[in-house]
Order: structure tokens, then C-alpha cells, then sequence
């Protein structure tokens, strides 16, 4: 057995030491990458630069693969590229691209309202699915009953399923509820509007 070389432990403890604050110093520096494309490409999408936004949020997605946030990012500048895309394949291939970050989203964070949102919004109007959309709008607004936004949007749903019923219970939702004058009139206008045309 040799003895204890105190010196050369100590300065290996002080190598160690430093290499951690190193290490520490570069997953911050890391982590504020992630957030400074995240927030170009919110910077982008409000300026309604899709594909920028989308390249940002993905750059974003390689430091932090199961981000939630960062996937429905991904997945609502992918549903607006293929809202506005004209070619049908490349369009198709987009939406089911923005349905696969929505997913992924959801299974990361089960209690997602904003996933949940974006992908009932893709199944609408990308997917013209409005029984699929119904099923995240059910999940959402178990999750957040007083989303006045996801009532108005089930709203559409009953109306293209010709559940004119159940549209005028959701515009009642928003009228009684919301504390957005816009959002409560429009649904006032809209409920007036079926109304109006079952005594036609």
C-alpha cells in the first residue's frame, strides 16, 4: 500500500471542481440558446414569417427534444405553412408534419390546452375532421372550461355537423361567460344568425 498523495488529490479535486463549473457554465449558456431561438421564432411568426419561425423552433427542438411548448410552436407555424401552402402534397405533408408536433407535444405534457388546441384547429380546417376536432375540444375544455376560444371553435364544429343545438349552447357558453366584448358579440351575432335561419 503507498501512501496518500495529498497534493495530487487536491488538485485533481480542483481540476474536477473546475470542469464541473465549466460544465454547469455551458448548460446555461445552452439553455439560453434554446430560449433565443424560441423567442426569434415567436418574433418571426408574428411577423408572419412561417418558415423562419418554423427553422427556429426546430433549432430550439435540438436542445430541448420533448420541450412541450417548443413542439406546439413547431406545430402551429407547421399548420400555418400548410394553410397557405398551394400545392396539395407538399400542403398534406405539412399538416400531417404539424399533426405529428402536436402529438409528440401531447404526449410529453398530457395537460397541453394549447396542444390540444392547435391540433383541433389542424383537424378543422387543414383535416376538415370536425368530429376529430370535437374530441381535442372535449379534452381542452376539460382541462380549461372557461377557454372561450375553444368554445367558439366547437362552436364551428356542431355548425359543420349541423348540430345546431349544441352550436347555440356553446355561443351561450361564450355570451354568459367571456369577458371579451369581441369574442361575446360575435357569438351573440352568430347564435342570432342560426337562430334566424331555423324559422326561415
Amino acid at each position: 500500500i503507498l501512501p496518500l498523495d495529498e497534493q495530487e488529490v487536491k488538485r485533481m479535486e480542483k481540476q474536477i471542481s473546475e470542469k464541473e463549473e465549466l460544465i454547469g457554465r455551458l448548460f446555461r449558456e445552452v439553455g439560453d440558446t434554446a430560449y433565443i431561438y424560441q423567442a426569434l421564432g415567436w418574433q418571426y411568426m408574428q411577423a408572419g414569417m412561417y418558415g423562419m419561425a418554423l427553422q427556429s423552433f426546430e433549432k430550439a427542438l435540438e436542445i430541448y427534444p420533448s420541450m412541450p411548448m417548443m413542439l406546439t410552436l413547431c406545430g402551429i407555424s407547421t399548420s400555418y405553412l400548410a394553410q397557405y401552402e398551394p400545392d396539395e402534397t407538399q400542403s398534406a405533408s405539412l399538416a400531417m408534419k404539424a399533426k405529428f408536433y402536436f402529438e409528440q407535444s401531447i404526449f410529453a405534457s398530457p395537460d397541453n390546452p394549447q396542444a390540444f388546441y392547435g391540433l383541433a384547429n389542424l383537424e378543422l380546417f387543414i383535416f376538415n375532421s370536425p368530429e376529430n376536432a370535437k374530441k381535442n375540444l372535449s379534452t381542452l375544455l376539460g382541462l380549461e372550461p372557461k377557454n372561450y376560444n375553444a368554445w367558439f371553435l366547437l362552436a364551428n364544429c356542431e355548425i359543420r355537423l349541423e348540430n345546431y343545438d349544441l352550436a347555440l349552447e356553446a355561443y351561450d357558453m361564450i355570451v354568459k361567460g367571456s369577458e371579451n366584448k369581441q369574442l361575446a358579440q360575435r357569438a351573440k351575432d352568430n347564435a342570432e344568425t342560426i337562430r334566424g335561419k331555423a324559422y326561415e
